[in-house]
């Protein structure tokens, strides 16, 4: 079967992560694979090339190009099946297709924000009545697509996104368990820093966390892209600033092989104020990882409070702060256990090998 992925770049972000394992898996089972691009981003291409899976990076001047240039490559191309991920991928293939096409179309809902839901961006989730699937990458996207578009119920499933190369350590079960412990509570994030994410909230909240009795100190390490001046980052730092304390949260540039920071991690962490299913996490567990996160979206499906990780409200730093003095204060055999509860739900809920097999019904109906 020949498969078309698209989406507008290979930069750090969940999506692309996703859909370039999505795209080694098919290969791997097979079928001939290929994507296109149209806006500069690299962080994915080496991995994507050293698979053999060509990648067709087009210029474009305007929407009105991207659409005429997508089109004239899917044409040239002549797939079976097209997956696109993200809105505007979405709607240049979509429009791409225009007024028949002979391959099945699939949309890729990564994100549960709310704003999705509204104006501009309800109305091109309108369009997808013209897809042949929408896959949605966790239940409460899910639920917020049919809430207000219930007509697309007979074309939307949700497949939780998947891990390609989990864990290190002891053996437990064909899977692994942490082995790293030390006199710092060191928790990684990897994320975008954009308003979304919540670095005040955090650079605030670990400030606390390192005032009260816990048994170590709490050290934020966060690899990511800055994706606009942060006037959010700025406050946090502020506060840190007055309070005539050292910094406990130190900025990374985004981290090829992130699953390498995971390893010296005592837990995974993310505080967003929305997310679909993040990739950090799931990454996270399958390292056997504590989690600290939001409780949004579909956390309570990936953490259970007090059993592998601690859930926050992303709105309050106060919040925050008593999830991570939680986690400070745990001795280590309580962490191991965590750890291994994480791996225990992540084999269950991860596995590339049941996501890749799940797209590829999707693909051939």
């Amino acid at each position: 079967m020949k498969i078309v992925c698209v989406i507008d770049s290979l930069g750090s972000g969940g999506a692309q992560r996703q859909l370039v394992n999505l795209a080694i898996g098919l290969k791997e089972r097979g079928h001939q694979v290929a994507f296109i691009t149209y806006h500069s981003g690299a962080h994915f291409v080496d991995t994507l090339l050293s698979q053999g899976i060509p990648l067709n990076r087009l210029m474009v001047q305007s929407r009105v190009d991207k659409v005429r240039k997508i089109r004239a490559m899917l044409r040239s191309l002549k797939p079976d099946a097209v997956i696109a991920f993200l809105d505007g991928p979405w709607l240049y293939s979509f429009l791409a297709g225009l007024p028949t096409r002979d391959w099945r179309l699939i949309v890729g809902e990564r994100s549960a924000n709310p704003e999705l839901f509204r104006g501009i961006n309800l109305a091109l989730r309108y369009t997808y009545i013209f897809a042949d699937r929408v896959v949605t990458n966790s239940i409460s996207n899910r639920r917020m697509l049919l809430s207000r578009l219930p007509f697309l119920s007979s074309k939307v499933c949700t497949i939780y996104n998947a891990v390609r190369e989990p864990g290190w350590g002891s053996v437990v079960g064909g899977w692994t368990v942490p082995s790293c412990r030390s006199d710092k509570c060191r928790i990684v994030i990897a994320a975008r820093i954009d308003k979304n994410k919540n670095i005040s909230n955090v650079a605030k909240a670990a400030l606390i966390a390192n005032q009260s009795a816990a048994l170590r100190q709490v050290e934020i390490h966060w690899f990511g892209e800055q994706m606009e001046v942060n006037r959010r980052y700025q406050e946090g730092q502020q506060y840190i600033t007055d309070s005539g304390e050292a910094s406990p949260v130190f900025i990374h540039a985004p981290c090829q092989n992130i699953l390498e920071e995971f390893k010296t991690a005592s837990a995974v962490g993310l505080f967003s104020f929305y997310e679909g299913l993040p990739n950090s996490i799931c990454e996270g567990m399958t390292c056997g990882k504590p989690i600290v996160m939001s409780d949004v979206c579909d956390a309570r499906i990936l953490v259970e409070e007090g059993r592998n990780g601690f859930l926050c409200d992303p709105a309050d730093y106060k919040s925050i702060a008593t999830a991570l003095v939680r986690l400070a204060s745990i001795d280590p055999m309580l962490e191991y256990q965590m750890g291994c509860e994480s791996l225990r739900r992540a084999r269950v809920l991860f596995s590339s090998e049941r996501m890749v097999r799940r797209f590829e019904r999707l693909l051939m109906r």
